[in-house]
């Protein structure tokens, strides 16, 4: 990570790869705002900066505490800050 954040080039593939990732999110987002499945007036671009945030802060927290997977840690913080966002469902 701090050779991909020091050396242009490398970092150049990085931002690349991160814009493109939170575009996705924006969509991903408004796709399921439009669908009924998160609540009217969220967010794109806040929830998606938001989601960036914890899923990194996730990984990094995971690798100092090793307790369960990577994924279960992601999974969990993730569900956690979507939690307000969802439209309460009978079939969820």
């Amino acid at each position: 990570m701090q050779i991909d954040l020091t050396d242009p080039d490398l970092r150049q593939h990085l931002v690349s790869q991160a814009r493109a990732s939170r575009l996705e999110l924006q969509a991903l987002i408004r796709d399921a705002v439009a669908a009924g499945e998160l609540v009217r007036g969220t967010s794109p671009t806040r929830l998606a900066r938001t989601v960036e945030a914890i899923l990194a802060g996730s990984m990094m927290s995971w690798a100092y505490h090793v307790e369960g997977t990577a994924a279960q840690r992601m999974r969990a913080d993730f569900d956690a800050v979507l939690k307000p966002y969802l439209k309460p469902s009978k079939k969820r």
